[in-house]
């Protein structure tokens, strides 16, 4: 995807003339955004404290290897940025957390 530049061929589509009450005759689902890979781990440890006590370490990653997930483009075709996409997911997250289990 290339900053700026739609990712289909945005020419190929046009609006259908007003006041005819009709919809155009492009297909249904006919454009597919770009795919998404994100990856989440979990790491996490016990540690027996007392009886019935024990703590337990996690460390969480969202995203994990960093990977850019783009949103799907715009199909509003009166709009200026019809074909562009202008949404991309979050990035690498980490969570570390403690817990006391009694």
């Amino acid at each position: 995807i290339k900053a700026g530049l739609p990712i289909f061929d945005s020419s190929a589509f046009v609006q259908p003339a007003t006041g005819r009450g009709s919809y155009g005759n492009s297909a249904r689902n006919i454009l597919t955004g770009p795919g998404a890979q994100t990856w989440n781990i979990v790491i996490a440890k016990n540690f027996p404290l007392k009886e019935r006590a024990r703590l337990q370490f996690r460390w969480e990653m969202f995203n994990a290897f960093n990977r850019e997930n783009f949103g799907n483009p715009s199909t509003n075709i009166s709009g200026g940025d019809f074909g562009l996409v202008t949404y991309a997911g979050n990035m690498r997250k980490m969570l570390f957390a403690l817990r006391i289990d009694y």
